[in-house]
């Protein structure tokens, strides 16, 4: 070996001698303390989405994957203060630049952060689930999907409509899913010329036929409601063995057609819009 490659070997052992070697140690143990503890995160909220998948609960083990990743990105952070300030550096600029970088990301990001923290409120508070029928607002469909920007419904006419989840967890929500039973509230109007007998037996008609028919609970109420402009109407308030919606409407459809053929039968007269004018002679 001659002296320069003597002198270029001795250099690379003083570059390496002169290393931080014990400060490389200390990040290298740190770096798999924190592999380590993102592994058992994940880990973690992998068996959490499981048991929440064999529970039915879909929309919280949707969840999961953003609180893991959030819990990750929390404890990098803080070790990464920690670390600094155990090698002598002052972190409270570093913590004030991150404070101000965030507050500029969360006023940038405003819309985005209120609709994830709106369907934290709508998973949590367990308002709806996919597949119930709702009305958010001036909308009612069936929900499809509830994901972190928004809530997916599919209304009636087969259109879907998607609501930001800030508006979903600021308005007043109606789950028809979960009525226990549906009610039916019905007016039949009867011309003034009607007799008192017949006005009796337009009443008898309907409570015949809610007696009779097995889908109508045993609390339904038939009554002479008011005089109108132009009729008396018979008012029958009813609750239906159903909470589905379009069951109800084939019942209520029947019901009206029985009492309709029935009042025909009966000569019991409906009234329709009149006004009468007398001249004085």
């Amino acid at each position: 070996m001659d002296l320069s490659e003597l002198l270029q070997h001795d250099h690379v052992i003083k570059v390496v001698m002169s290393l931080p070697w014990k400060l490389i140690f200390q990040i290298f143990i740190n770096l798999f303390i924190l592999v380590i503890i993102c592994k058992i995160i994940d880990k973690i909220a992998s068996k959490f989405k499981e048991n929440l998948l064999k529970a039915d609960r879909v929309q919280f083990a949707k969840m999961l994957p953003f609180i893991a990743k959030l819990t990750k990105l929390t404890i990098i952070f803080l070790a990464i203060a920690a670390f600094l300030q155990s090698q002598g550096y002052s972190v409270n600029s570093f913590l004030a630049g991150f404070g101000i970088t965030g507050l500029a990301v969360g006023f940038a990001a405003n819309e985005a952060l209120s609709d994830i923290f709106g369907s934290f409120s709508v998973i949590t508070d367990k308002v709806f689930r996919v597949g119930d029928y709702i009305g958010i607002g001036s909308d009612e469909g069936t929900v499809e999907d509830i994901n972190f920007r928004s809530t997916r419904l599919r209304k009636l006419d087969d259109t879907v409509v998607t609501i930001p989840n800030r508006k979903v967890a600021s308005v007043s929500i109606i789950n028809y899913s979960r009525i226990k039973h549906r009610m039916i509230d019905e007016t039949f109007s009867v011309e003034y010329g009607t007799s008192d007998k017949k006005l009796a037996e337009a009443i008898e008609i309907i409570k015949n036929i809610a007696e009779a028919d097995e889908h109508v609970m045993t609390n339904y109420q038939v009554f002479i409601d008011k005089l109108n402009d132009s009729s008396i109407d018979v008012r029958f308030i009813a609750y239906l063995k159903t909470n589905q919606l379009v069951a109800m409407r084939k019942i209520k459809s029947d019901l009206i057609l029985k009492i309709v053929e029935q009042y025909r039968a009966a000569k019991i007269n409906f009234a329709f819009p009149s006004m009468s004018v007398y001249m004085e002679k």
